[in-house]
């Protein structure tokens, strides 16, 4: 059931974005690693950056902590990830953390979306989950405004990946998407005016 929800939710933006019109539009450049392309997430920084308020980072050494745990969950250690993260972030963090796995880590990383998800369960913090849902509507939003969304297959790729997550981090634990937020029936009635 959940996994039908999910690619219902999946399918909903494919078919608003295949609905969009198309116009020439220049590519945003993309920037290869050694291996594969990563996409581009220059929109979403852009938008990070524009911010009304900006977000409270922690200092640098508790940076690298976080990062360090994330890049090292794994399904054996993650009971262990969770009370060290718990010990080590403090709520004021919340934000930028949430910034950080929706922008850098969810848009990109669809492969991992499982499991930051179990991470998020064991983290078993409310204010945080609340923070990240609002960073992945804001993130959703923002790609959907974006001019370049119509000629960038990376920004699609991109919103795909955010909406993949949205359904799961919604839907697949049974919370219902907020209209307020991002209505899906005006999205798909606004892209089969275009």
């Amino acid at each position: 059931m959940i996994t039908l929800v999910t690619q219902a939710f999946y399918l909903l933006f494919t078919v608003t974005l295949s609905c969009l019109s198309f116009i020439g539009l220049p590519r945003q450049p993309s920037y290869t690693t050694g291996f594969g392309t990563a996409l581009n997430i220059e929109t979403l920084v852009a938008a990070a950056e524009q911010r009304d308020t900006p977000i409270e980072t922690p200092p640098p050494e508790v940076q690298d902590k976080i990062l360090f745990m994330i890049n090292n969950i794994s399904i054996s250690n993650m009971e262990a990830k969770a009370k060290e993260f718990n010990e080590v972030i403090q709520e004021q963090y919340y934000t930028w953390f949430a910034q950080y796995m929706v922008m850098k880590r969810a848009s990109i990383e669809p492969n991992f979306h499982d499991l930051y998800l179990k991470f998020f369960d064991k983290v078993n913090s409310k204010s945080m989950n609340k923070e990240i849902l609002k960073a992945t509507y804001e993130n959703c939003k923002v790609l959907l405004r974006s001019d370049l969304i119509k000629s960038s297959s990376e920004e699609r790729s991109l919103l795909k990946n955010l909406g993949s997550w949205l359904g799961k981090f919604t839907i697949g634990r049974n919370q219902a998407l907020r209209a307020k937020e991002i209505d899906p029936k005006s999205l798909i009635v606004e892209a089969y005016e275009k």
